[in-house]
């Protein structure tokens, strides 16, 4: 099983969040470097205020084949580390209807969340890349949204 992080989330300038987990991908590649991804489950998408009617649609290259995508709009994440304040990162929400129940980070979204990945057995190991050599830290259960 790969990394997982503890995250919050809110929509840009909110001032309410959502605490979940979320699965690193080093294999989601956003569609910009530039500009880092989150895929959110459609319950936790909804959780967070966005209207999937609304969404703008796209089609993704996938190693399985193209894939219809919900660009949903922008959200900040943090990390959750009970020992120490994580700033917000922005990032791009998506969305597919038929798609994972859980929240996957990006590998850009995972370099500006500053987080290097140690080990992907179990829960996974991460630091903050300040950190490294010097702490490891563990990951945390996959928190799942089903529903739509």
């Amino acid at each position: 099983m790969p990394l997982v992080l503890r995250v919050r989330l809110r929509r840009v300038g909110a001032a309410s969040a959502v605490e979940t987990s979320a699965q690193v991908s080093t294999g989601y590649l956003s569609s910009d470097i530039t500009l880092p991804e989150i895929y959110l489950p459609v319950a936790l998408a909804r959780k967070l205020g966005f209207e999937l009617e609304r969404a703008r649609r796209d089609v993704y290259a996938t190693m399985g084949g193209q894939v219809d995508v919900l660009i949903l709009g922008d959200v900040e994440v943090k990390v959750v580390a009970p020992d120490r304040s994580t700033p917000w990162v922005k990032a791009v929400a998506i969305t597919m209807l038929e798609g994972r129940p859980y929240a996957i980070i990006s590998a850009e979204l995972l370099h500006f969340l500053n987080v290097a990945v140690i080990d992907t057995m179990g829960f996974g190991l991460w630091a903050f890349r300040d950190e490294l050599g010097k702490r490891a830290r563990e990951g945390v259960p996959l928190e799942f949204w089903p529903g739509r």
